[in-house]
C-alpha cells in the first residue's frame, strides 16, 4: 500500500487528539513544567509521565505535545531516547480496589456518546467486545457494566 505511512501518521494524529484532549493535555504539561525551554532529557521524562497518566503510548503523547505547541520537535527526542520500546503500550498502574467502578469513570470522562458508538460497533460486528474494551481501558466485566449502563440509561453500575 503506497500511502501506508501517510495513513498511519494520520491515524496516530487522530488517536493522539482523541485520547489526549488539548486543554487537559496542556494543563497537565503546564503543571509538570513541560514547555518550549525544557531540555531533552527532562522533556522525555515529563512526556513519559503524561503518557502513563493518560494511559497512551509515548508516541501519542509526543505527537500531542507537538500539535498543541507545548513542545515542538519532541517526537524525534522520544524516538531517540525510547528506542525499540516506543511502540510498546504503557505499563498498567496498580491501584487498590474499591471506589468508583471503571464503567462509571468512562461515562464521566467520555460522556455517553463515545461508549455508545463502541457498543453499536460491537452490535454490528465491526469490532469485538474485547477490542472495544481495550480502547476504553475496560476489562470484559467492565465493558459489560458499561453496556448495561448505556442501554438502561443509568448513571450507576448495577450492583
Amino acid at each position: 500500500m503506497p500511502n501506508a505511512p501517510a495513513v498511519e501518521r494520520w491515524c496516530e494524529r487522530f488517536a493522539a487528539a482523541f485520547l489526549l484532549p488539548a486543554e487537559a493535555f496542556k494543563s497537565m504539561a503546564a503543571a509538570l513544567g513541560l514547555g518550549l525551554d525544557t531540555d531533552e532529557r527532562d522533556a522525555f521524562s515529563l512526556i513519559s509521565r503524561i503518557a502513563r497518566r493518560f494511559k497512551v503510548s509515548l508516541r501519542a503523547a509526543a505527537i500531542r505535545a507537538e500539535e498543541t505547541g507545548v513542545r515542538p520537535r519532541l517526537f524525534g527526542v522520544v524516538e531517540q531516547l525510547a528506542g525499540p520500546t516506543l511502540d510498546l503500550p504503557p505499563e498498567p498502574t496498580k491501584k487498590a480496589g474499591g471506589g468508583v467502578p471503571a464503567a462509571e469513570k468512562r461515562v464521566r470522562f467520555f460522556g455517553r456518546r463515545v461508549p455508545d458508538l463502541f457498543i453499536s460497533g460491537v452490535d454490528q460486528g465491526l469490532i469485538t467486545q474485547r477490542e472495544a474494551g481495550g480502547y476504553l481501558h475496560l476489562a470484559p466485566a467492565g465493558f459489560t457494566d458499561l453496556e448495561h449502563m448505556i442501554r438502561s440509561g443509568s448513571d450507576k453500575v448495577a450492583r
